[in-house]
C-alpha cells in the first residue's frame, strides 16, 4: 500500500493531533477508535515509522484492525466471568496438578473451604496429603494409581481433609488426566467439593435404620448380622459365645396400671443399664416389647451370669415414679429375669443357642422371677413341650438369623 493510501486512510478516521504524538518520535503507536466512512466504529492500532520516500523523509503508518481480537477477548472475559459463578454457586474448587514438577495450583475457593489462607498452604503434593484423615490414605492412593495406571476410566474418591482448626471435612474429589505420546500421564486437573452435610445425613440414616427409636439399641436386623458373625466365628475359632434372653418382670401389669409413658421410661432405664453395664464388644437388641437379646463374644455362660446378675441387681433398685396419680403409691420398682446359654460344639444353627437360652428365662419366669438361670450343657433343645413362656418374639425375631448362621 502506498504512503498516500495510507495516509488517506488513517486521516478519514483518526483525529490530527493523534498524528502529532506519531510524528514526534522515530517510532510510536498507540490505539485508537476509528470510525470508517460507512460510520462503523472500529478499534485499531497505528505504529508510525520514520523513513525516507522517493528521497524525501516521510512517516510509514499501519493500522492493524483490533476490533475482532478485542471482541473475543470480551468473550473469554465473560466466560470466565460465568464460569465463576458457576464455581461460586456450586461451591467447587478447581485445582492443577503438574505431575511432572509435582506443583500443584489451587484456586482460592479451595483455600476458605477449608478455612487457610491462599498461600498457607504449599505448592507441593506433600502440603496437600499431609492433610488427609490418616484412614484414608492407603484407600485415595490406591485409586489414583488405578487411575493413573489406566485400570479405572475415572476418578472419583471421597475422603476427609483436615482444616485449619483442626476439624476434619469430606471431600468429593473428581480428576481427569493428560497422557503424553508415550501414554505417560503429564498432569490431572479436577474439582473438589465439600460434601460433609451429606456424609452426615447418610450416617444419620444409617444409625437411624440400626437403632431401635425408643431405646436407641441396635434393632433387631443389626443384632441378627453381627450374631451371625459372632456365632461363625466362634464356630470357626472353637471359642466361647453366650447369649441371653431377658424381659421385665411383670410389665404387662404396669403398662396396663400405671400407663404407657411410665412403662417407656421403664424400657429406656433398662436399656440404659444394660448398655452402661455391658462391653464394647457385646450386643444388644430390643426384639418386642419389654424382651431383649444379648450376645456376648468370647464369654463363657458364667461369666456372662457375673455380668447380668449385676445389671440384675441394679435395675431392681431403681425407684419409678408413677404420675397417673390411678395408684395410691406413686414410686415403685420393676425386676428382670434372664436366660442364659453358651454355644457348644455340637449345635450348628444360631436359633439352637437362643432357644437354650429362651427356655431358661421361661423357667425362671415359671420359678419366681428376678433371676438368672443358666441352660445346662445339652446335646440338643426339646423340639416338643411348653417351654416358651408366651408365643416366640425371640425366636422369630431371629429367623432370619438362623438362616444366614446354619452350617
Amino acid at each position: 500500500m502506498a504512503l498516500p493510501d495510507v495516509m488517506a486512510a488513517a486521516e478519514s478516521g483518526i483525529d490530527r493531533s493523534d498524528f502529532a504524538m506519531l510524528d514526534s518520535a522515530h517510532e510510536a503507536s498507540g490505539a485508537w477508535w476509528h470510525q470508517t466512512r460507512d460510520g462503523m466504529r472500529l478499534s485499531v492500532e497505528v505504529t508510525s515509522y520514520e523513513m525516507e520516500y522517493e528521497h524525501r523523509p516521510a512517516r510509514l503508518m499501519i493500522v492493524r484492525d483490533l476490533t475482532q481480537q478485542e471482541r473475543t477477548l470480551e468473550q473469554l472475559r465473560v466466560s470466565e466471568e460465568r464460569w465463576q459463578l458457576a464455581l461460586h454457586g456450586t461451591g467447587d474448587a478447581l485445582w492443577d496438578w503438574d505431575l511432572r514438577s509435582g506443583l500443584r495450583f489451587r484456586s482460592p475457593l479451595w483455600s476458605a473451604m477449608l478455612g487457610y489462607g491462599v498461600y498457607e498452604i504449599g505448592d507441593k503434593r506433600e502440603d496437600f496429603t499431609s492433610l488427609r484423615h490418616r484412614d484414608d490414605v492407603e484407600r485415595v492412593e490406591q485409586a489414583l494409581q488405578e487411575y493413573l495406571g489406566r485400570k479405572t476410566d475415572t476418578f472419583s474418591v471421597e475422603y476427609r481433609l483436615r482444616r485449619k482448626d483442626g476439624a476434619y471435612r469430606w471431600i468429593l474429589d473428581r480428576e481427569r488426566a493428560i497422557w503424553d505420546e508415550r501414554d505417560q500421564p503429564l498432569r490431572m486437573a479436577g474439582s473438589q467439593t465439600d460434601v460433609t452435610e451429606r456424609k452426615d445425613a447418610e450416617e444419620r440414616r444409617e444409625q437411624e435404620a440400626q437403632a431401635d427409636a425408643l431405646t436407641s439399641l441396635p434393632n433387631r436386623r443389626e443384632f441378627d448380622r453381627v450374631l451371625a458373625l459372632e456365632f461363625q466365628r466362634a464356630k470357626e475359632a472353637g471359642g466361647p459365645l453366650s447369649v441371653c434372653v431377658c424381659d421385665l418382670d411383670r410389665f404387662k401389669e404396669v403398662n396396663d396400671t400405671r400407663g404407657h409413658a411410665t412403662c417407656d421410661r421403664g424400657l429406656i432405664t433398662f436399656a440404659g443399664t444394660l448398655r452402661d453395664n455391658l462391653r464394647g464388644t457385646d450386643v444388644i437388641s430390643g426384639i418386642g416389647g419389654d424382651e431383649f437379646i444379648l450376645a456376648m463374644p468370647d464369654t463363657t455362660a458364667s461369666q456372662a451370669a457375673d455380668i447380668v446378675n449385676r445389671i440384675r441387681r441394679r435395675f431392681s433398685e431403681h425407684e419409678f415414679l408413677d404420675d397417673t396419680q390411678r395408684r395410691a403409691s406413686s414410686v415403685f420398682r420393676v425386676t428382670c429375669s434372664f436366660g442364659m446359654a453358651e454355644l457348644h460344639p455340637e449345635q450348628q444353627s444360631a436359633s439352637e443357642l437362643i432357644e437354650h437360652a429362651d427356655q431358661r428365662l421361661y423357667a425362671a419366669k415359671q420359678g419366681g422371677r428376678n433371676k438368672t438361670l443358666v441352660a445346662a450343657q445339652a446335646k440338643q433343645p426339646s423340639a416338643q413341650g411348653p417351654y416358651r413362656h408366651r408365643p416366640g418374639p425371640a425366636i422369630s425375631s431371629l429367623r432370619y438369623l438362623a438362616a444366614q448362621a446354619t452350617f
